[in-house]
C-alpha cells in the first residue's frame, strides 16, 4: 500500500463503516482498522485494493492502538482487555 491511501483518508467498505479515528497499521499490502458491524466494532483487514477481506469475531474498543508482532496483532477489546489476532484470519489467538 502507498502512503497516499493512509494520506487521503479513504477506505471504502461496502457493509461496514471504519471508525473515522482508527488507529491504522500497514502489513505487507494489507491494512488494519476498526471497522462498525452492527452495534459493535471490530478489527478488520483490507487487501491493497481496499477491499475488506477479514474481521475479528471479538469486538475491539474502536480507539484501540494497534501493534504487530511475531505474526499477530494486537489491540484492546470492548472489555479493556489486550488480545492477539493472527494476521491471517483475525482469530483470536488462544480461542
Amino acid at each position: 500500500l502507498s502512503a497516499n491511501y493512509l494520506q487521503a483518508e479513504y477506505i471504502p467498505a461496502e457493509e461496514e463503516s471504519v471508525f473515522s479515528e482508527s488507529h491504522v497499521l500497514v502489513e505487507d499490502d494489507s491494512l488494519f482498522a476498526v471497522v462498525r458491524v452492527d452495534e459493535s466494532w471490530h478489527l478488520g483487514r483490507f487487501n491493497d485494493g481496499l477491499e475488506l477481506e477479514a474481521r475479528t469475531d471479538r469486538a475491539v474498543n474502536p480507539d484501540t492502538y494497534l501493534a504487530r508482532e511475531d505474526g499477530y496483532i494486537w489491540a484492546q477489546d470492548d472489555e479493556g482487555r489486550i488480545g492477539s489476532f493472527s494476521i491471517d484470519d483475525l482469530a483470536a489467538h488462544g480461542e
